[in-house]
């Protein structure tokens, strides 16, 4: 049967790298024989979240800040135009931030790029497709004066940083932002509501206390969608909600904020581990100590031959 458009038959191949350990650890994927098309899709890993401000009762503390998301690179090429042999870096997402000891709380880890490169060396002659012009960013660590800053979301990579996708039919989309922790006089984590525009999510702010017990921030469903809520932390000691894969949906939600206490510790954030791309969470002000942040997700390289 006679195919125009190189549509994937039942036996495509498909290669999955995801979150390797350590900078200069590369996996590397041999084409198939006869494959005559391929598929790429990148992320970035995650950033972590920001660990909660610990203090005295009724003394000001901010949440944690939510990680960054990543963005998204794909690129359909000839395969006849890449060598036979690429080379595949993906890392682990952000770490969390530790709560403070009656002090502020920690910034996370930054996510880190993924590649496809002809050669195992980040250089704009080796990069087939990268997932980003800059990763996510942790979320800051919450303190007496200030909320714990929201992670910027992955950049969206470009021909500039992936010059060989120039010969192929490329897309780079910019990732979601985390979200800032809750206020330093007491307040919510900041919530997110879902949107169509990208399917990452980041990671979600802890809660803030002084006085009071509050909530983490949420990831918000939409309604008569498959698009459901992942909850926050509830007020005080509330665990945030770690990040999941909605496979129905094809979506990858970040983890949201761990609640706050004015008379114990502050709740952790949730954890983004597994889910590919996503954010962690920002951890809940304590008294005494606040919530260690939740990790962010790992990068991901998706190889699909035809």
């Amino acid at each position: 049967m006679f195919d125009a458009f190189g549509i994937p038959r039942e036996d495509a191949s498909i290669a999955v790298f995801t979150g390797k350990a350590a900078a200069g650890q590369w996996d590397h994927w041999d084409k198939p024989l006869n494959a005559k098309m391929v598929f790429i899709l990148a992320l970035s890993s995650g950033g972590g979240g920001g660990g909660g401000c610990g203090g005295a009762a009724g003394s000001a503390r901010g949440g944690g800040g939510g990680g960054g998301g990543s963005g998204t690179s794909r690129l359909l090429i000839p395969a006849a135009l890449i060598p036979p042999r690429l080379y595949i870096f993906t890392a682990k997402g952000g770490r969390g931030g530790a709560g403070g000891s009656s002090a502020s709380g920690s910034p996370g880890g930054a996510g880190v790029i993924s590649y496809a490169a002809t050669h195992p060396v980040v250089s704009a002659t080796n990069i087939l497709l990268a997932s980003s012009t800059a990763a996510p960013t942790a979320g800051g660590g919450g303190t007496a004066a200030a909320v714990g800053a929201a992670g910027a979301a992955g950049s969206a990579a470009s021909v500039s940083n992936s010059p060989l996708s120039g010969w192929g039919i490329n897309q780079f989309v910019a990732g979601v932002a985390g979200t800032a922790g809750g206020a330093v006089a007491g307040g919510n984590g900041t919530s997110y509501t879902l949107t169509t525009t990208m399917p990452i999510s980041g990671g979600m702010g802890g809660g803030g206390a002084t006085s009071a017990d509050f909530t983490g921030g949420a990831i918000t469903g939409v309604a008569n969608t498959l698009l459901i809520t992942n909850p926050a932390g509830t007020s005080g000691t509330g665990i945030g909600s770690n990040g999941f894969r909605h496979d129905n949906a094809c979506w990858n939600y970040g983890a949201t904020g761990g609640g706050a206490s004015n008379s114990t510790t502050g709740g952790r954030g949730g954890s983004a581990e597994g889910v590919p791309g996503a954010g962690g969470g920002g951890g809940g002000a304590g008294a005494t100590v606040g919530g260690r942040g939740g990790d962010g997700g790992p990068g991901l390289v998706v190889i699909i031959t035809w």
